[in-house]
C-alpha cells in the first residue's frame, strides 16, 4: 500500500529544473501576446483619436470659411459696392 501512495505522489523522471524552464517559457509567451494585444488595441484607439482630430481639423476650417464669407460678403446683402 504504501508503494502504490508513494508511486502516486512521485515526479517524472523530469528533472526539476525543465518544468521550470517551461513554466518560465509560457510566462514570458503569454506576456509577450499580452503586450501585443494591448499594442493592436492602443493602435486601433490612436488611428480613431487622429481620425477624430482630422475630422475636426476640417469641420474647423470650414466653419473659418464660411465665416469669411459672411464677414467678406455682410456689405453686399443691400447691393452696395465695397
Amino acid at each position: 500500500m504504501n508503494t502504490a501512495i508513494a508511486a502516486a505522489v512521485m515526479w517524472p523522471d523530469t528533472p526539476w529544473w525543465y518544468l521550470a524552464l517551461a513554466a518560465l517559457i509560457l510566462l514570458a509567451a503569454g506576456f509577450t501576446l499580452g503586450w501585443i494585444g494591448c499594442a493592436i488595441c492602443a493602435s486601433g484607439k490612436r488611428e480613431d483619436a487622429c481620425r477624430a482630430a482630422y475630422n475636426e481639423g476640417i469641420r474647423r476650417a470650414a466653419q473659418t470659411r464660411a465665416e469669411l464669407f459672411e464677414l467678406a460678403t455682410d456689405g453686399l446683402d443691400a447691393g452696395d459696392e465695397p
